[in-house]
């Protein structure tokens, strides 16, 4: 192993030597370019036909070096790629591109080299997460919490534990085996006693409950003997009561008779009283009705003749009223025919002006003149 070791570390220095000793001119072209990769990776493959093991630490780390020393390989070329440059600016962009081009090459070689290695890294680093993961849930269980969807609390308790058991069911606890079976063991038995405890209590509780319910059974059956009792008592008490109700309904009875037959008699001699004031009453009012109509007919009669000497006088004022209009008229008809004739002739026929006016006043009277009438 120490000469293999030894023969590593020889051609590391072979390896970083050749890009040391590599001409200019001939390295930042394809083909020199070309060499110095093809000399890099021939190394390599000299490195891996040693076969270093990725399942040991050692091989991991043999792989790393070189992967290491392959990125090393970099810092050289890069050096003389910065000589280059500033000797000529004519091979800038050639030297860029050709740099570019091998540090792609070397880094994909480094990748390449170190893949083994990232893989079974990345699987320890899965498998370690997931051993903590796990130790973590188991952990958790330590402060569990009854849940509510379960009947009841010993179920809670019971899925706790089975919970448990399928955590530490485990191939891969590695170095983690001692510390997940110390807590599953010391959870496993925290659970348990909380487990016992819990189906203690609903065994306490379904006890009270069982006890509880044969005594309401009993108070039940207690109670029903009780108003049976009663039920029996009432009975006698109300036939008792029934009896004496008939006894004082007949005594009721017989009062009610002697009582009804005492109204009886007195409502007849009542009856008898007011017949005999009904019928004074009648006479009475019949005198009354009489003396009534007598004073109601002279009254009638007084009131006709005041009324017709009322109607007379209304007449008279009537006639006195219109004959004073009807004169009034006849007087301004009389004057106007007088003075017309007079303006006319000039001859006194003042007489014959007045009977033609009254039979004007008359004609206007009966409403034989048109357009004209006479307001008493």
């Amino acid at each position: 192993m120490k000469n293999e070791i030894e023969i590593i570390n020889q051609r590391d220095v072979e390896l970083l030597e050749k890009t040391r000793k590599i001409n200019l001119q001939k390295l930042f072209t394809q083909e020199g370019m070309d060499a110095i990769i093809r000399e890099i990776k021939n190394e390599v493959a000299d490195f891996q036909a040693f076969h270093a093991s990725v399942a040991t630490k050692e091989g991991r780390a043999e792989i790393i070096s070189m992967a290491f020393k392959i990125a090393k390989c970099k810092a050289p070329i890069k050096n003389l790629a910065s000589e280059l440059k500033e000797e000529s600016k004519k091979l800038i962009d050639g030297v860029n591109s050709q740099w570019n081009r091998y540090e792609k090459e070397m880094d994909t070689l480094r990748d390449e080299i170190r893949k083994p290695v990232d893989e079974i890294e990345a699987e320890e680093k899965r498998i370690l997460e997931e051993r903590q993961n796990r130790l973590g849930l188991i952990e958790n269980l330590r402060n569990y919490i009854p849940d509510s969807g379960f009947q009841k609390m010993s179920e809670s308790y019971a899925y706790a534990i089975k919970r448990a058991e399928d955590l530490i069911k485990f191939e891969n606890w590695g170095e983690f085996q001692f510390k997940a079976e110390t807590s599953f063991k010391e959870i496993f038995e925290l659970l348990q006693q909380r487990l016992l405890g819990a189906i203690k209590n609903e065994e306490d509780q379904a006890e009270l409950l069982q006890l509880k319910k044969e005594k309401e059974e009993r108070e039940k059956k207690d109670r029903e003997e009780q108003i049976a009792r009663e039920a029996v008592e009432n009975a006698r008490i109300e036939a008792e009561a029934r009896e004496k109700r008939i006894e004082q309904e007949k005594i009721n009875a017989e009062n009610r008779a002697k009582e009804a037959e005492r109204l009886r008699i007195e409502q007849a001699k009542i009856a008898e009283n007011n017949r005999i004031l009904a019928e004074k009453k009648a006479k009475e009012d019949a005198e009354k009705a009489v003396a009534d109509a007598i004073e109601k007919e002279r009254n009638r009669v007084e009131s006709e003749k005041r009324k017709e000497a009322e109607a007379l006088e209304k007449r008279e004022a009537n006639k006195k009223h219109r004959a004073k209009i009807n004169n009034e008229a006849l007087d301004k008809i009389s004057d106007l025919i007088i003075n017309n004739i007079a303006l006319e002739d000039g001859e006194n026929g003042e007489d014959d002006c007045v009977e033609i006016a009254k039979l004007i006043i008359e004609a206007i009277a009966r409403g034989e003149v048109p357009h004209v009438q006479i307001n008493y």
